[in-house]
């Protein structure tokens, strides 16, 4: 009964830590929805061997990305991105996220900036668009958990597994110093 006890107890620590870990997820500008001049070109520099160019036109050209996340709530995304341009920015969703030059097109690799989106449990279109000079869209990454905090170190599942394992091996130890005790008295 005492060991039954224990792995029933255990069972319920690995699954309360399986629970803790956040997924981050990567979605490629080539699969999402290209509309008007924007087209997918390869370049071995990309993440996922093609990035996206030529939305030039805010007016009529854009990447449309639809995320999907499990709970509403305020996420860091992450975009892939090149630019030559001093000043380039564009328009996420109706707002301006300035892009700092990479030093080059995407044949010479691709810088990151991250910026807040509110999202809605389910699915979300996230719309890019030019703001000003040009910017070309390797990825976008919706990072952590929706509390605006990107996934902590420890957050992922390998880790919390780990954790989870040796809080197990810890209580049952205390459960058998436990039964120990009870049987000497």
């Amino acid at each position: 009964m005492k060991k039954l006890v224990a792995s029933l107890f255990s069972v319920a620590l690995v699954l309360s830590f399986v629970g803790v870990a956040f997924a981050d997820t990567t979605y490629q500008a080539e699969n999402a929805n290209l509309i008007g001049a924007a087209k997918a070109e390869a370049v071995d520099t990309a993440s996922g061997g093609e990035y996206v160019l030529g939305f030039d036109d805010p007016a009529s050209d854009a990447i449309e990305f639809t995320v999907n996340v499990s709970e509403a709530g305020t996420y860091e995304v992450e975009f892939g991105y090149a630019t030559a341009m001093d000043n380039a920015s564009m328009s996420v969703n109706g707002t301006v996220v300035t892009t700092p030059s990479t030093g080059g097109w995407a044949e010479n690799g691709f810088g990151v900036i991250t910026a807040s989106l509110d999202l809605e449990e389910g699915d979300n279109t996230v719309t890019i668009k030019q703001s000003t000079d040009y910017v070309q869209i390797d990825y976008i990454k919706v990072l952590g958990d929706g509390t605006g905090a990107e996934n902590p170190d420890t957050g992922d599942a390998g880790t919390m597994l780990y954790v989870a394992l040796a809080a197990m091996t810890l209580a049952g130890g205390a459960f058998l110093v436990v039964s120990r005790k009870r049987r000497i008295n």
